[in-house]
């Protein structure tokens, strides 16, 4: 061996500093031993650890004892049969000693008696049999003699006093006597594999005992003294003939793992609550039938394998465990427990093989069964916590690496169109911080895209799975591995052996869905790594070798080595995916607990494990989240002084918290664990996040990188505090922060250049604002005290304050601190004050503030102020804090407040100066205000306003806003103006007590809805100009507009009058105000008769519906018929007869308009021939644009035509299809083509332009029919017409036209018209009623959308005009504007019916929170018209009444809906709206189908269709404008990538307005407080 030990023994000198020497398969002969060891003796006089292994050894050289530094001595897989006594006595430093796997036939006590410092011995797989005394291994910590030959458990193993680890396992052991328990330094007892029947009672005494494993023996129970184990962890009774499980074993109090499977057990005893701290549970391969229920108090149970047994149904409450993993593969289960689909902790689920119906059975078959707790899952994460996936992604940012367009969705919902890559370059640490801020920035800013808070459930990405399976040869090696892994009984092995290759990858996909893929991307089967030669880092290990490796003989080289291996997936796929689910994460977990003890040379080793932890978490993270305790080793160096390894830490955990919804938890439990770990009280876990952000820091290495560091604790702190979804638990979590100090911190760190660390900063503060406007919600303003310093939740002892000191807490003005002071005999409250303003910059003036005690004040002198009935007192200023003789209790419960404000107050016009404490809620002063003022009993319909002073308005009008009820009156001291100082300080506001605005319904014309809030104080005439200001009505003629009040109880409207106030009416909840055209008075003569009436007449309606109203009035002609008679409208002594199927308004009629009834008697002017009528300004105007371009206001019908086909003048294409678009609602096809055929006969006097014009007639026919498909009657004419064109040699434009027309009688059957109420056929694999709970936002949103456009793009412009919409007599018109409408109201409905079907307060919360964000969707798709829908849907009256509900929703949640509404409201008539509708190009779209047909009312009745008798063309022009930009986004249809372009619709289901407002009630009654809803 001698070129190859030599390299070797270099290798071990250069890399190892001389302190190792590994060597393996090397034939080493009896004449090589001495050479060798003299001369590692002479090489490497270091040496510390000697591995020589299957080097076919048959004895230990005599030369071996001048290893005299030597502490580990492991000769593996040898032919050893016995050792050197003498030589071997002189090692007096060795520590370990393995002879494992060699041919001991008997145990060489003689040559172990001299080693005293000996702590390890492993003697497995020998031919031992027998013991003798061993009373000289006093110091042995650690002894392994499993595989061997004993067949009782030798009496001399019980006198080694410091034993803590004893491995018999694998032997022929009947008999456990009862002298066991005289090894009371045992931790680990290892049995497992033996003949063993009973256990001794004696097993009781072992207190200190660990780890227990007894499985495949033959035990069916167990003593009760078990009972006594009180330290035990881990128990593992698998493989045995147990049928119960004993009852002694739910009492241990410390156990957290428990494995009963492959036994008997056909129940479980309800005694299973009890095991409080169990995590881990294996029922596996068993015979149960059901579990009981309280299985479902087991809080701490984090996973449970009951696969392979009977089980029918699970519990209704198992989704209240924590689960990360849960096996329910091949059992009899038909149905899942809803809660379970709602759970959202779930790393690994499996329940395939079942009695499931087909249609979850194929959602596990091609998604996973995670798939089933997806399509189910209600958007829990919360919003604003929001990022999810980006540290390895922005990873590839920071890197040089460019990200896709659609990277935002693509990190944030979790599912990447391709895998991402891993990077094999290790970022700098600039770079890594640069990634962390980036992510950060996306995690925190403010919502602008539906992606910032869209929360699916963060790891639970549904997979599409492959449904190719590679060949079974490729995976064979690995499921045979994994079934040894998964420690089935023989049985099962056995039948897992013989199953297809279809079943086996689908188990393994249960249990190895990060690995599998790497499997199936390998080229060639797996082939484990063999042969003679030395495995030198000159050849590749096996994965076996590294994780021997990791667990023996780690060093920095091969941890980096491995590091790149796993990177670069070499040598293979394979290769990769067997270290990771064959123990390799294991290893990693198990060294860095080992390193712990190991100092400060161990840094360089923790940092390397530290790393390949980070790229373990990036192939696998599933299998690291799942594997014992990794997480929880990782946190055990949360307190290392060295940066780099502080920063590592963190950065995993970041990582954690990001990429998966279970991984807050898992990182809370880690720094607890740390804590424990520590012997550091619980109170103080997040002392080493909090740390990094001092000024003085013990870390090495501390530098100018320092703010890198601390911008990566500040983001794991944002972070953990971000994701935690309930809010109490985030406050809570807050405030133990806060009682660190860390405000104190963050306060010097305002100041840093580091923007990142700057923006976590305000991140922070921000977050804490919201939570507490949120909690303001639930509690009052001392419950939130007390939680801040934690008097509800902690013992106040554990906050002691020492003697001489007070504790202040500050919560007011944006400030959340808590501050503590020695005092002195001589300290006034005012230096306190002092101290306190000055330190934490407060606004205002430090003697706006006070200290306050809540203590009853018995001074009869006190000065009274409103509330009175606060609690407490106020300590005066320039008095001794001493002198008041206060508590240690009340010393630490004193609060800085404002003082009570001198301020003016007016209550039913009277005014008042009053004293009113700031601290106080809003609503809490209103009553007081009126209690005082015996204003009568307060109710919530009163609220507090106050006069906001400002440069601009002082001295005008005041600008006068109703507060927050919920809110502090300190909160507006931004507002204040005052005079004075001191006592004497006086504030110029007013508050006044009155009516609060109510929110009103008003329906607008084009029959939606917008909620006003609006005074009932406020005449009608001043709420109508606000109204019409809004929504652009005063730029037409406002006059002609009032209000109606609808009530669905009423048989009549009422017109509400302008002199009259809205509490004039009696208006209830179910009452809305409409928008309508007044009726004017018209004065109509009769032709014939001279007689003249004057009546109100709606102007709004077609003239043809008035016709026979108006014919009563002259004659009662029974047999009168329309069509006989017209009516003229008399303008300057000229006469226009009226189109019947138009209304009077829209023809220029007003009010006060002077109207003929007569019979038709005379031709109209469209009538006269075409070229009989000249151009001149009589029958045409024109405009002039900017270029010079001309415009054609109004002309006759004849100059129109004759402009349309002009020779001289060839018109735009614009205005082609302009008219195109809207000659019918000034004329008809036949008179059209009338007039082309009169334009194309030219007459004698224009025969010099016979041939151009002609040809304009003949293209502009050809443009009409190409663009509109005219009716059998006229395609007849239009043929007729052909012929002559044909004739006269136009046979192109003849051939055109003629296979236009053919072309649509080919395809002359249409779509029909696709109504929300049609029936669709539903999916097998989806539920038949599309319900909140079954899809996500974004799912949800695509699938509403692609419903809208499929309606949206069949609506033709015909069906805009004339308002056929609204009108009954012309509905049938518009059918696809109606199904719009239709479906626009059906969703609207569905949101509230949504909200109102979750009868409890929290989950209404979730389902408001749940609409708001698929509203953002709605409007990041640019689906404006459902957007609207969403808001209208909010607006009912039945969830607007919601009080408690929206009192709940967090701020967030109503900011985003008041940013909705914002962007929709009709201010401005649109503006918002409509400048972001202008911004749309070239991407799909669905406007909002109410504002634009609100345009078309406006301009079809503001404006006349003729103008002197001439039509109005600027009219059609607006009209055509409006239709247009409704069509432009027809041909562009949504494309997503999700599975909602594939699902077929599900109907809505909802309850109409009236059951709605009923469904309001019940959830919360009228006059119901916060204690009374669910």
């Amino acid at each position: 061996m001698g070129a190859q030990f030599s390299q070797l023994v270099v290798e071990s000198s250069r890399d190892k500093e001389g302190e190792e020497f590994f060597v393996e398969n090397q034939k080493v002969s009896s004449k090589e031993l001495p050479i060798l060891a003299e001369g590692l003796a002479r090489q490497l006089p270091n040496l510390y650890s000697l591995d020589v292994r299957s080097c076919r050894l048959k004895l230990v050289p005599p030369s071996i004892s001048k290893l005299t530094s030597l502490q580990i001595l492991r000769l593996e897989e040898n032919k050893i049969t016995t050792l050197p006594t003498v030589e071997l006595a002189c090692m007096k430093s060795l520590r370990e000693l393995s002879l494992a796997r060699n041919q001991l036939l008997r145990f060489p006590v003689e040559s172990l008696k001299f080693l005293e410092n000996l702590q390890i011995l492993v003697f497995s797989n020998n031919l031992l049999s027998v013991l003798p005394a061993l009373d000289n291994l006093a110091s042995l910590r650690h002894l392994q003699l499993d595989s061997n030959d004993f067949s009782t458990l030798p009496p001399q193993l019980c006198d080694l006093p410091s034993l803590r680890i004893l491995n018999l396992n694998s032997n022929k052991i009947c008999i456990v006597p009862d002298h066991i328990s005289r090894l009371t330094s045992l931790e680990e007892l290892h049995l497992r594999h033996n003949l063993i029947k009973t256990f001794p009672t004696q097993i009781g005494r072992l207190v200190g005992l660990k780890l227990l494993d007894v499985a495949e023996n033959e035990l069916s129970n167990l003593p009760d003294e078990t009972r006594g184990l009180v330290s035990l962890k881990t128990l593992l009774c698998q493989h045995n003939n147990f049928s119960e499980i004993p009852t002694v074993v739910f009492g241990l109090p410390c156990l957290s793992m428990l494995r009963f499977n492959d036994n008997k057990i056909s129940s479980l005893p309800a005694e299973i609550k009890n095991a409080s701290r169990l995590t881990e549970l294996h029922l596996e391969e068993n015979e149960l039938t059901s579990l009981p229920v309280e299985i479902c108090l087991l809080s701490s149970l984090r996973k449970m394998y009951l696969e392979f047994n009977r089980l029918e149904h699970l519990p209704d409450n198992i989704g209240n465990l924590k689960l990360n993993v849960l096996l329910l593969h091949s059992n009899k289960i038909k149905s899942i427990p809803q809660t379970l689909l709602e759970l959202k902790t779930l790393v690994r689920f499996a329940i395939d093989d079942n009695l499931l119906d087909e249609s979850s059975l194929s959602i596990v078959k091609k998604e996973g069964a995670l798939g089933l707790l997806n399509i189910n899952e209600a958007g829990r994460s919360r919003g604003n916590r929001k990022s999810r996936r980006l540290s390895r992604t922005f990873r590839r940012s920071v890197l040089g690496l460019s990200l896709r367009d659609d990277i935002t969705r693509e990190v944030l919902l979790g599912s990447p169109k391709e895998p991402l890559p891993v990077i094999s370059v290790s970022p700098t640490p600039s770079a890594k911080i640069a990634t962390r801020t980036l992510s950060r920035r996306l995690t925190m800013e403010k919502i602008k895209s539906t992606e910032d808070l869209i929360s699916p459930r963060r790891g639970h990405k549904k997979l599409e799975k492959r449904a190719d399976i590679p060949p079974l040869e490729r995976f064979k090696e690995f499921f045979r591995q994994f079934v040894e892994q998964q420690d089935y009984s023989k049985k099962r092995k056995e039948v897992l052996k013989k199953a297809t290759a279809e079943f086996k990858w689908q188990l393994l996909s249960q249990y190895k869905e990060s690995t599998l893929e790497l499997i199936r991307n390998s080229g060639g089967s797996f082939k484990e790594a063999g042969g003679s030669a030395i495995k030198s880092r000159m050849k590749e290990r096996s994965y076996q070798e590294y994780i021997t490796l990791i667990k023996e003989r780690p060093n920095k080289t091969d941890l980096t080595h491995l590091r790149n291996l796993l990177i670069n997936h070499k040598p293979d796929h394979v290769w990769t995916s067997f270290f990771i689910d064959m123990g390799g994460i294991t290893s990693v977990s198990h060294l860095l607990t080992s390193l712990l003890s190991r100092g400060m040379k161990a840094n360089q080793l923790i940092v390397e494990s530290l790393k390949l932890v980070q790229t373990l978490l990036d192939i696998c993270l599933k299998t690291v989240l799942t594997t014992n305790e990794i997480i929880d080793n990782v946190g055990l160096h949360f307190n290392n002084s060295h940066l780099e390894i502080r920063r590592l830490v963190i950065e995993i955990m970041i990582q954690i918290c990001q990429e998966h919804a279970v991984g807050v938890s898992l990182v809370m439990d880690a720094i607890t664990n740390s804590a424990l770990s520590q012997n550091m009280h619980s109170m103080y876990r997040f002392d080493p996040l909090v740390q990094p952000l001092q000024d003085d820091s013990s870390l090495i290495g501390l530098d100018s990188s320092s703010n890198d560091l601390r911008s990566l604790s500040l983001t794991l702190i944002n972070t953990i505090i971000d994701l935690i979804e309930d809010l109490e638990i985030r406050f809570e979590i807050r405030a133990e922060f806060l009682r660190l100090g860390i405000q104190d911190h963050l306060d010097r760190l305002k100041n840093s250049s580091h923007s990142d660390l700057i923006y976590q900063v305000r991140s922070f503060e921000t977050s804490g604002k919201e939570d507490y406007e949120d909690m303001l919600g639930r509690f009052d303003r001392n419950t939130i005290l007390k939680k801040m310093s934690g008097t509800l939740s902690t013992d106040m002892s554990k906050y002691s304050i020492g003697k001489n000191m007070l504790r202040v807490s500050i919560f007011l003005l944006g400030t959340q601190n808590h501050f503590s002071m020695q005092f002195n005999q001589h300290t006034t409250v005012d230096e306190v004050i002092r101290n306190i303003w000055l330190k934490f910059s407060l606004p205002l003036s430090n003697e706006d503030f006070g200290l306050f005690v809540p203590i009853s004040d018995t001074n009869p002198n006190r000065i009274s102020y409103l509330p009175a009935n606060v609690t407490g007192m106020w300590l005066r200023e320039y008095v001794a804090i001493d002198s008041y003789g206060l508590s240690s209790e009340l010393l630490s419960e004193m609060e800085l407040k404002l003082k009570p404000w001198r301020i003016n107050v007016e209550i039913t016009g009277k005014p008042s100066k009053e004293l009113i404490d700031p601290n106080c809620s809003c609503a809490a002063i209103t009553k007081a205000i009126m209690e005082a003022n015996g204003a009568g009993p307060y109710s919530e319909e009163f609220g507090l306003f106050m006069n906001f002073l400002t440069e601009e308005n002082y001295a005008k009008d005041e600008l006068r806003k109703l507060l927050d009820d919920s809110k502090c009156l300190s909160d507006y001291y931004l507002n204040l103006t005052k005079k004075g100082t001191g006592k004497n300080c006086e504030y110029n506001n007013t508050l006044e007590v009155r009516l609060k605005p109510r929110p009103f319904k008003v329906r607008m014309v084009d029959n939606s809805t917008q909620v006003f809030d609006l005074e009932l104080s406020s005449l009608i005439q001043d709420i109508f100009a606000e109204i019409s200001t809004k929504i652009g009505i005063s730029s037409i003629n406002s006059n002609d507009y009032g209000l109606r009040l609808i009530n669905p109880h009423r048989q009549e409207d009422i017109w509400l009058k302008n002199d009259n106030s809205l509490g004039d009416y009696f208006i209830d909840e179910e009452s809305e105000i409409r928008i309508s055209l007044r009726p004017r008075i018209l004065t109509i003569l009769h032709a014939e008769t001279g007689e003249e009436v004057s009546e109100f007449f709606d102007l709004s309606a077609p003239l043809i519906d008035l016709l026979p109203i108006i014919s009563d009035y002259f004659t009662k002609n029974p047999g009168f018929n329309i069509a006989d008679y017209c009516v003229s409208l008399i303008t300057e002594g000229a006469e226009r007869v009226l189109n019947n199927n138009q209304s009077l308004r829209s023809q220029g009629v007003s009010a006060n308009s002077y109207l003929m009834f007569k019979k038709r008697t005379h031709v109209e002017d469209s009538d006269v021939n075409i070229w009989s009528e000249v151009e001149n300004s009589s029958n045409i105007s024109l405009s002039e644009q900017e270029g010079g371009k001309k415009m054609i206001e109004s002309a006759t019908f004849n100059i129109l035509v004759q402009r349309l086909t002009s020779l001289d003048e060839i018109a735009d294409t614009t205005t082609r299809f302009m008219f195109m678009m809207t000659y019918r609602l000034f004329s008809t096809p036949n008179q059209l083509l009338e007039k082309l055929v009169q334009r194309y006969n030219i007459p004698p006097s224009h025969e010099h332009v016979r041939g151009h014009v002609q040809m304009r007639v003949g293209i502009f026919l050809k443009q009409w029919v190409e663009y509109e498909d005219p009716s059998q009657d006229i395609k007849a004419a239009i043929m007729k017409f052909l012929e002559q064109l044909n004739t006269d040699g136009y046979t192109a434009i003849y051939n055109s036209i003629q296979k236009t027309i053919s072309a649509r009688e080919d395809n002359s059957q249409h779509s029909p018209i696709l109504s929300p109420h049609s029936s669709t056929p539903m999916s097998p694999h989806r539920p038949q009623i599309l319900n909140l709970s079954s899809v996500d936002e974004v799912e949800l949103a695509h699938r509403l959308s692609l419903r809208a456009y499929e309606v949206y793009r069949k609506i033709e412009a015909t069906e805009l005009f004339g308002q056929a919409w609204s009108k009954p007599h012309l509905k049938h018109l518009a059918p696809n504007i109606l199904a719009m409408i239709d479906y626009f109201n059906e969703v609207s409905l569905w949101v509230a019916s949504s909200i109102l079907s979750e009868k409890l307060i929290k989950a209404r919360t979730n389902a408001v929170s749940k609409l708001i964000k698929t509203a953002y969707v709605l409007r990041d798709i640019k689906n404006y018209h459902l957007l609207q829908a969403f808001i209208s849907g909010m607006n009912l009256s039945a969830i607007l009444r919601l009080k408690w509900t929206f009192a709940r929703l967090p701020k967030r949640y109503k900011t985003m809906l008041k940013d909705l509404e914002k962007e929709m409201s009709v201010e401005g008539s649109y503006k918002l709206y409509r400048a972001a509708i202008q911004k749309v190009q070239s991407t799909s779209c669905i406007p909002y189908l109410g504002m634009h047909l609100q345009d078309l009312i406006f301009i079809e009745e503001g404006n006349p269709d003729h103008i002197h008798n001439r039509i109005n063309f600027g009219k059609f022009r607006l009209i055509y404008e409006v239709v247009s930009s409704l069509q432009k986004f027809q041909t562009i249809s949504f494309h997503f990538e999700s599975e909602s372009a594939h699902i077929p619709f599900c109907p809505l289901e909802y309850l109409d307005e009236r059951a709605l407002y009923e469904k309001s009630l019940q959830c919360e009654p009228r006059g119901a407080e916060s204690n009374d809803i669910l």
